[in-house]
């Protein structure tokens, strides 16, 4: 006899000997079971979801706490830097200086060739320092723009005009101003039209 046939032999003598109220206690401890293990998946996913708020909870504050020490590192760099960036940007402002008074009052002289070798040379030191600021996160930049603003630019000197419509008005550049990421660490200087009305 095979196994089946032997399990359909004991249902029936299971059936015959008051089986029902076995079954019935069999269905009721299933049941039961049931309902148990029911209760025991809605407590782990009650767990699974305080887990997950949890983790995203942490996520958030390692976050906020990466983002103060990288604001902390990038206010540790800036002071350290500064200093030296005021004496960079002082030969920078110098050689502009230079150049610009040299080229306006002696435009003959600049053909020479030896004036222009060491003019060329000047520029490219001056071009050198530019470059070394933007490598430690300064930039030189001159503010986009016909009109004054006053949050990067910085008014050195005003000329007169006559026509309300050039009234704050870039009238030339004089000094090109510095950036450290968002922040203006110097504003550019620049002179501006001021309509002296009649």
């Amino acid at each position: 006899m095979d196994d089946e046939q032997l399990a359909g032999q004991d249902w029936e003598a299971a059936e015959d000997d008051g089986a029902p109220d076995a079954l019935d206690g069999l269905r009721a401890d299933l049941r039961h079971g049931l309902i148990r293990l029911g209760q025991k998946i809605t407590r782990l996913e009650q767990h699974f979801e305080t887990k997950i708020m949890y983790d995203q909870s942490k996520d958030q504050t390692i976050d906020a706490l990466h983002r103060e020490l990288q604001d902390h590192r990038d206010g540790l760099a800036f002071a350290h830097l500064r200093p030296l960036v005021n004496d960079i940007l002082a030969l920078h402002d110098d050689l502009d200086s230079l150049l610009a008074g040299f080229e306006a009052e002696q435009p003959d002289a600049a053909g020479a060739e030896p004036v222009r070798a060491l003019l060329g040379s000047l520029h490219t030191i001056r071009e050198d320092l530019a470059y070394t600021l933007e490598k430690y996160g300064f930039e030189l930049f001159e503010h986009p723009g016909e009109y004054v603003d006053r949050a990067a630019q910085r008014v050195e000197a005003t000329e007169p005009v006559d026509d309300p419509a050039l009234d704050r008005m870039v009238a030339r550049r004089v000094r090109k101003g510095v950036r450290y990421g968002d922040r203006i660490v110097r504003p550019e200087i620049v002179v501006a039209y001021r309509y002296r009305g009649n």
